[in-house]
């Protein structure tokens, strides 16, 4: 794999390793914590060797032999990734499809899947699969046509119903309660004028016309899945290289470096930041456990704090007065700087 694919700037790899956020990297003890929790899916027979990674596992839901139909643009999804990170698809029986692999991180391993099924029959790939790799199911991902969506458009959710498709139904056959918490990425084919069309429509490839609206489809699929392996908390910047930072990252590295630059104008005010202290007895006193009062052993005292405001282009004076087991808080605030 080529090492354009680690060259990411300085800034942002600081950015998404930093646990300031939810779509970021999480320390070692995070890491360990979350595959602890992990359930296995409760028909697993066993587990190869022990295991050492996160595992995900990516479906491209097909027709077999149909790999070019609207029906299969899932695999399609899958197709491209492997062409991007210059992989190769293997025969694998043991998963009744062909399979490739690689290291997202140094801690999650990505499996990819393209059962050798009819489309109605691709749940027992996926079960061979999942059992085979030991994978949890909410590390499962599967990418599919949606009618309802028109061509280009993508989405993902969680768990829900087939609505119709029949190679979810198979998958959600065949893991019974535990297909809840996989994760469907639907790519949009739009919908034929006709009910009656659709078998047709959904069989046949793609035209001419619709070639850009489908690599779009697909690109946007691939940038989904990223962001939201992202936002699970996983070092993505192997597939960020492909398909694009988040906004919200950049948004974030725009703000930072604002507030960087901010921070940098007003440190030369050597005023700012300080804090003076003036009290003021009307008679003998003793310490109180508040470190702020001063309490008096008549009745009374007053206490002024000179202390700076959170925008530090303002000094706020706060006035407080102890009196008979009472405590009264008044807030000046004075302008700075010429405002």
């Amino acid at each position: 794999m080529g090492s354009s694919f680690r060259l990411i700037p300085t800034l942002l790899r600081a950015v998404t390793r930093s646990n300031c956020g939810r779509f970021f990297v999480k320390s070692e003890n995070d890491i360990g914590f979350q595959m602890s929790r992990g359930k296995t899916l409760k028909t697993t027979a066993m587990s190869n060797t022990a295991d050492t990674f996160r595992k995900y596992l990516i479906v491209g839901l097909c027709n077999h032999g149909m790999p070019k139909s609207r029906h299969s643009v899932g695999v399609q999804v899958v197709d491209r990734l492997v062409t991007d990170l210059d992989l190769k698809w293997t025969r694998d029986k043991t998963c009744a499809g062909f399979t490739a692999t690689f290291e997202l991180n140094e801690s999650t391993q990505v499996i990819m899947l393209k059962p050798k099924q009819f489309m109605n029959a691709n749940g027992k790939s996926v079960l061979k699969t999942v059992r085979h790799y030991n994978i949890d199911t909410d590390k499962v991902y599967l990418m599919h046509d949606d009618l309802d969506r028109a061509l280009g458009k993508v989405s993902i959710k969680e768990g829900g119903s087939a609505s119709g498709h029949n190679g979810v139904k198979s998958v959600q056959g065949v893991l019974g309660s535990e297909a809840n918490k996989i994760f469907k990425v639907r790519v949009g084919i739009g919908r034929p004028s006709s009910r009656d069309e659709v078998i047709e429509y959904v069989l046949h490839n793609f035209t001419q016309e619709e070639s850009a609206g489908v690599q779009e489809g697909v690109r946007k699929a691939l940038q989904s899945l990223t962001w939201h392996l992202q936002d699970r908390g996983e070092d993505v910047l192997l597939l960020t290289n492909l398909y694009g930072i988040n906004p919200k990252i950049l948004q974030r590295i725009k703000k930072i470096k604002n507030l960087k630059a901010r921070e940098r104008e007003l440190s030369g005010n050597t005023d700012l930041g300080m804090s003076k202290t003036c009290v003021t007895e009307s008679e003998e006193h003793v310490q109180s456990s508040d470190k702020h009062l001063h309490t008096a052993s008549g009745s009374h005292l007053d206490r002024h704090v000179n202390v700076p405001s959170m925008d530090k282009q303002k000094d706020t004076t706060i006035h407080r007065t102890h009196s008979q087991g009472e405590v009264t808080i008044g807030i000046e605030v004075k302008r700075m700087k010429g405002e």
